[in-house]
């Protein structure tokens, strides 16, 4: 359910003014956090080996963080780990390994977990995670706080913020000038991304009987992909998935048809050319087809229905500035089903029911 107080019944819920607020808490957070990170980053230079935990968007958060320092940090040790695959196949930890946890509210199990292996282990420790958040900092060599806990369960700001000071982590261990000034462009970058507003709430109504959406990016977009699918599906319960690039082709693209929908994410030229492709392909077999685009192209434009055009930004910045679309899309898609994003789908007495089988 919501870290607040009072259920929300209609728009404006929660999860509507979290995302409105990405482009403050970043510009607040590149300040308040900068000695934290310049410390982590310390650590991460005495390292060899990078493991990067998370479970759910914190995962993706983690997936973003790997393609970072390994594109832009020269980390190739640099890895990725889904928190549940973490605890059940450790790999062997030293004293020149460093575990970075990703984690909104500090309390889920494998997370948590996580944190203990890493705790018992001669590795340095870093956690990303809430101002609020309940995790122990014992034993925990570096806390780096993202934002106020989400008060919507589709979480939203404290993404954005992890995925920032991932950004910053990789600026301040590289000392690129390039990246320094990337950095500074975020805030506004995310404003700009979020005037799109208006023209997805259309969009988010013509396309919300869709049988099946679709997303579909390349690169750090990959995870921007799975992270999208991950909110339409606890925000809006509408079957959607997401999908590397040229993996939607390899098996995924045969059962798309008449009703399906398919958004790319194409933030510059590298992977254009393939989506365009993908685009005319899955117009062909009848299916809705929308891109998210760096700046105009008609060529763009000639094949896909509808066209988000977003500010060209570095690469780096790509995933946080071409997520803040489609976490209003998902918004937008629950609204006008009528269905409340920020409550997991706990105010129906048979998920309530499902949610004491597990433990998050």
């Amino acid at each position: 359910m919501t870290t607040s107080g009072e259920r929300r019944s209609t728009h404006p819920f929660y999860m509507y003014e979290a995302i409105h607020d990405q482009p403050r808490v970043i510009a607040e957070l590149l300040d308040r956090e900068k000695d934290a990170v310049i410390s982590a980053a310390g650590m991460l230079k005495e390292s060899s080996r990078i493991h990067l935990v998370g479970i759910g968007t914190s995962w993706h958060a983690s997936l973003v963080a790997e393609y970072m320092f390994k594109t832009f940090g020269q980390r190739i040790d640099a890895c990725a780990w889904n928190a549940f695959e973490f605890c059940t196949k450790t790999p062997p930890l030293s004293k020149e390994d460093i575990v970075i946890v990703f984690t909104h509210r500090g309390f889920k199990l494998y997370p948590i977990q996580a944190l203990d292996i890493a705790k018992a282990s001669p590795c340095k420790v870093i956690v990303i995670t809430s101002t609020e958040s309940k995790v122990d900092l014992t034993k925990i060599d570096q806390v780096i706080y993202t934002s106020y806990p989400d008060p919507s369960s589709a979480f939203t700001v404290s993404h954005t913020a992890a995925m920032t000071i991932a950004c910053m982590l990789v600026t301040h261990l590289t000392g690129n000038s390039m990246l320094v000034n990337a950095l500074h462009q975020l805030p506004a970058a995310v404003a700009k991304s979020l005037e799109s507003d208006e023209q997805i709430k259309s969009l988010a109504q013509n396309y919300r009987d869709s049988t099946w959406f679709c997303f579909a990016g390349w690169g750090s977009n990959s995870a921007t992909a799975y992270e999208v699918a991950l909110k339409i599906n606890e925000a809006a319960y509408s079957v959607t998935t997401g999908f590397q690039l040229e993996q939607f082709l390899h098996g995924p693209f045969v059962a798309m048809t008449t009703g399906c929908f398919l958004s790319l994410i194409i933030p510059g030229e590298a992977g254009r050319a393939r989506s365009i492709e993908i685009a005319r392909a899955a117009k062909t077999v009848g299916a809705d087809v929308i891109a998210l685009s760096g700046g105009s192209d008609s060529n763009l434009t000639e094949v896909v229905d509808d066209v988000i055009e977003l500010p060209v930004v570095p690469e780096i910045l790509e995933p946080i500035v071409y997520l803040v679309p489609l976490q209003l899309f998902t918004y937008w898609l629950a609204v006008s089903l009528k269905r409340n994003p920020d409550v997991f789908r706990l105010d129906d007495p048979k998920r309530q029911a499902a949610r004491k089988l597990y433990t998050l």
